[in-house]
């Protein structure tokens, strides 16, 4: 885990993610995370927790930024998604929160939030936005 948190990234059949140490001027750890579709959600949420105890250890400011293919729309309906929520806001001290509340994969059929990023950093200033763009099936 260690590995993880200082620049090399992880690869395996549940997700794929790379994270950042910024110590020289921003205690701060950046990451991207991909879950692929269909993967173990539980053993996401578990990594996910793990790197989130590690960082609030650090007392380190944290932004994840990711394609998750966790429906956040469907918290109440849906146990993997509900426990992996309870898994980001379980931590008292510095809890993470996702910063996007709106639908960022839109069909003719559907309109689901899989793309988020979540952070311990909360700047009332910042006010995150979806881009509107027709470059893929999901908005920048």
């Amino acid at each position: 885990m260690k590995n993880v948190l200082q620049g090399t990234g992880r690869r395996n059949k549940v997700f794929n993610s790379v994270f950042l140490k910024l110590n020289f001027c921003y205690n701060m750890v950046i990451g991207c995370v991909y879950r692929p579709p269909g993967s173990d959600v539980a053993v996401f949420s578990s990594y996910i927790d793990t790197i989130h105890s590690k960082i609030n250890k650090e007392k380190k400011k944290c932004y994840i930024a990711g394609d998750f293919n966790i429906n956040l729309l469907n918290h109440k309906t849906h146990i993997h998604t509900s426990d992996y929520l309870n898994c980001i806001f379980f931590h008292i001290i510095s809890f993470l929160r996702p910063t996007i509340n709106r639908p960022t994969r839109i069909s003719a059929t559907s309109a689901t939030l899989i793309d988020n990023i979540i952070t311990n950093v909360y700047q009332s200033q910042l006010v995150p936005s979806i881009l509107y763009a027709d470059v893929s099936d999901q908005l920048p």
